[in-house]
């Protein structure tokens, strides 16, 4: 680190960050230093490690180390906080440290701001008036039912502390914020914290200020609606014509530059494909950071989310501990070992699993997790008592409410004992990404944890999908003997070039294969040299990987889960027109559109209804910019109909969840699937199912539970690759799908009815612990381990 600098200066610029944030703070000092050449800038990283060097940047870096904090009471913080509650708890320490050194006004941005233009005047507010302040929003926010709401901003707190300027007379607000950040800097809007961010909603009253009402200052998502970003001639940006002087790109991933923010769901009141300054803005932006990360040959991880033992602090972790904490400062009592303590985080660890109080069953970190779920607290209202031996028992085995994936590898009930030794699966997937492949990963993975044996994960992330889907893992690697590859034969070709896949050459391998039609192609084959066998999830699968190699292609069964509740999410919160039927199908433009045939379904609604008669079809659609022309010939195939919806655009598991609840019908006129899992969840749903009555979804699907539309076999054709031309697969008759569409739609008590059906046949065909007691069964066989349980 450079040399903490002791020289007076009248202003000095300030931001906090993890390590892994650097290309975004590399540019917010980049773009700063720019309009501010002669104003010197520190920067904060909460994870940095004493002795870490910084050659290359243009400013004072620091650790953790420098600032006036005891190491035990920081790392407590760390061990309390996740990354952003513990970069802005320490703001306000860091603004009193600069102007303790001798700072005559200091500026706090955000790392993922970047400066425009000179803001000068808002060092001199802050000289004048001790402290300046932005607000989220100057004029009332619209009642509109949009995205950002005016709830959040009211949740958040009135001003948005990605910009602060203090000055030396601002010690005492200072010490006043700090009081309270240093262990109330909580994200958690249930307690009434919001981070920083609500404490200073009282500095109008307590304190001298200034706000700085400027349009042009800390524009971003949440006040957008409200600013009109445009170009000018010469190609810089203004704000209400005037020029744009610092922009505030909060909840912006650079991967995902038409995507303003992940903090806003739909329906978004502010769409970047409807304002092209701002697309414009979002991609430049994009390019500038990503021209910083190849600064390092990885990318770094947060220094302080797991122990040196490799446990995962997760947020019911870091909030038991948190309540320890509070206690011991409430009654002056000494505070439990934080997980950086010199034995590794042993003692941490042990005070986890140490009785939830005096005698009980379940542990401190159970009964966390029991606090932090309501599903837990109506199964299992007294786990200290009564209910403790069946909630420690849910905690063994439990995919449905998901408590193995809530609990960190370390801190599970032991499931089996193993004559020999523990056994384990490495597991291999794209198992937090928001596509098709993906989500039959975590299908396996699901599986595999029902079952009890110990997984360790190795997550890949493909650059062209989107990798939103949140899947905890507390163990990765190639630890154990059997290695369960969820990737399909061209996924794991790629994967073979890894030193990832080099852990496991000595080991067993399975692969996890979906494949739509005929068989593979002969670049694709080798891949049957990488595994000793291969499970796939349907009969139809099966024959077309079947055959061509000697491996053993076996059927595994089904385990998805049913869904409960849905999400309290409307219509129109998700978007979609709320007084008509709705059918829906759901596609990803990578997924072949030929196979997924989504112009057959356009047009048999066109001919079952007008579009005055009442219903309404939505397509979601993911990956349209990976094929512009597809895309743009569903839109043509649209053209006309306001009935007919296209929702471009990723969205999360709940309103992906209400989405599939939220519709009248599910219709998939696919030409061939591998398995169907759209058309599976929108039963588990509870949502009628029309499907073409061929190839995988017929595992689970019936004419007693949906209705299969007929078909005639046709040549795949030249035009579908990678399907060999000369395979047959459906053209579905869309005469019978429109009458099919118009039979529900007149019927509201058939759909009901075939909804329960299908719901029902999901839950029969694919019980998890079915499953999970076949892959303990296939796990045994592999191994040669006989599990018995406990």
């Amino acid at each position: 680190m450079t040399a903490v600098q002791n020289t007076s200066e009248p202003r000095r610029l300030c931001t906090i960050a993890a390590r892994n944030y650097e290309a975004s703070t590399l540019l917010l000092v980049q773009s700063f230093a720019a309009h501010h050449p002669d104003v010197p800038i520190t920067v904060l990283y909460v994870d940095a490690r004493p002795g870490d060097a910084y050659p290359d940047y243009p400013c004072e870096v620091l650790g953790p180390d420098a600032l006036p904090i005891d190491r035990d009471a920081f790392l407590r913080m760390a061990t309390y906080y996740d990354v952003t509650e513990l970069s802005t708890a320490l703001k306000p320490l860091l603004l009193r440290h600069l102007l303790d050194r001798g700072a005559g006004c200091v500026m706090y941005l955000d790392p993922d701001i970047e400066v425009f233009a000179p803001i000068d005047d808002l060092f001199e507010l802050a000289e004048r008036d001790q402290i300046v302040l932005t607000p989220h929003v100057m004029r009332p926010m619209p009642r509109d039912g949009l995205n950002v709401r005016e709830e959040t901003i009211v949740s958040s707190g009135q001003f948005n502390l990605g910009f602060i300027a203090v000055d030396g007379r601002a010690r005492p607000f200072l010490d006043y914020w700090w009081e309270r950040t240093h262990l109330h800097s909580l994200s958690d809007h249930a307690r009434g914290y919001f981070v920083d961010q609500r404490w200073v909603d009282v500095v109008p009253i307590y304190y001298e200020h200034a706000v700085c009402r400027d349009p042009a200052c800390n524009v971003a998502y949440w006040n957008l609606h409200e600013r009109v970003l445009d170009v000018h001639d010469d190609g810089s940006y203004t704000i209400d014509g005037t020029p744009l002087r610092f922009f505030h790109y909060s909840g912006h991933d650079a991967r995902k530059p038409e995507r303003l923010s992940r903090h806003v769901i739909e329906p978004e009141r502010i769409v970047v494909a409807e304002h092209p300054a701002l697309r414009r803005l979002l991609h430049e932006r994009s390019a500038r950071v990503r021209a910083f990360e190849p600064r390092r040959d990885t990318p770094l991880p947060y220094g302080w989310s797991r122990t040196r033992r490799g446990l995962a602090l997760t947020k019911t972790i870091r909030r038991v501990y948190w309540d320890a904490v509070v206690d011991a400062e409430e009654d002056g009592s000494e505070p439990p070992p934080h997980a950086f303590e010199p034995d590794d985080g042993a003692g941490f660890t042990e005070w986890l699993l140490e009785p939830a109080e005096p005698g009980a069953l379940i542990t401190r970190f159970l009964h966390a997790v029991w606090r932090d779920e309501s599903h837990y607290q109506r199964l299992f209202p007294d786990p200290l008592g009564e209910d403790a031996e069946a909630f420690v028992d849910a905690g063994r085995v439990d995919v449905t409410l998901s408590m193995y994936e809530l609990t960190p590898r370390d801190l599970r009930p032991p499931p089996w004992s193993v004559p020999g030794g523990l056994p384990g699966v490495n597991f291999v997937g794209y198992v937090d990404g928001a596509f098709g492949v993906a989500s039959a990963g975590r299908m396996m993975a699901r599986m595999i944890t029902a079952s009890g044996i110990p997984m360790a994960t190795t997550v890949l992330r493909p650059p062209e999908h989107e990798h939103s889907h949140p899947y905890p893992t507390a163990m990765a690697g190639a630890p154990f003997n059997l290695s369960v590859l969820a990737l399909n034969a061209d996924g794991l070709l790629e994967f073979a070039k890894s030193p990832e896949f080099d852990a496991m050459r000595d080991r067993h391998r399975v692969g996890v294969w979906y494949w739509e039609i005929g068989a593979l192609p002969k670049h694709m084959r080798p891949a049957y040299d990488l595994v000793d066998e291969i499970w796939c999830a349907s009969e139809h699968v099966r024959e077309a990987l079947s055959g061509i190699s000697d491996r053993p292609v076996l059927k595994h069964p089904l385990a998805i889960a049913a869904f409960g509740a849905p999400p309290l999410l409307t219509r129109t919160e998700l978007g979609l027109l709320h007084d008509r039927f709705l059918f829906g199908f759901v596609f990803d433009y990578r997924s072949v559109l030929s196979r997924k045939n989504p112009l057959g379904l356009i047009n048999a609604y066109r001919r079952a209804f007008g579009p005055d008669d009442g219903a309404a079809l939505m397509l979601k659609t993911i990956n349209s910019e990976s094929a512009p022309d597809q895309a743009a010939l569903v839109e043509i195939t649209a053209a006309g109909r306001p009935d007919i919806h296209i929702v471009d655009r990723h969205l999360d598991d709940v309103a992906m969840h209400a989405l599939f609840s939220l519709i009248d019908c599910y219709v998939s006129l696919h030409r061939s699937e591998g398995l169907g899992l759209t058309i599976a969840t929108a039963m588990a749903a509870g949502t009628p199912a029309i499907a073409t009555g061929f190839s995988g979804n017929l595992e689970f699907m019936d004419d007693d539970c949906a209705v299969l539309v007929p078909y005639s076999l046709v040549e795949v054709g030249h035009e579908s690759a990678p399907y060999p031309p000369d395979a047959l697969w459906a053209e579905p008759d869309l005469d019978a799908a429109a009458a099919a569409m118009r039979e529900l739609f007149e019927s509201p008590e058939r759909a009901q009815e075939l909804g329960t059906r299908g719901r029902d046949r999901i839950i029969d065909v694919a019980d998890v612990q079915r499953a999970a007691n076949w892959f303990a069964e296939r796990f045994g066989m592999l191994t040669e381990i006989e599990l018995k349980a406990s």
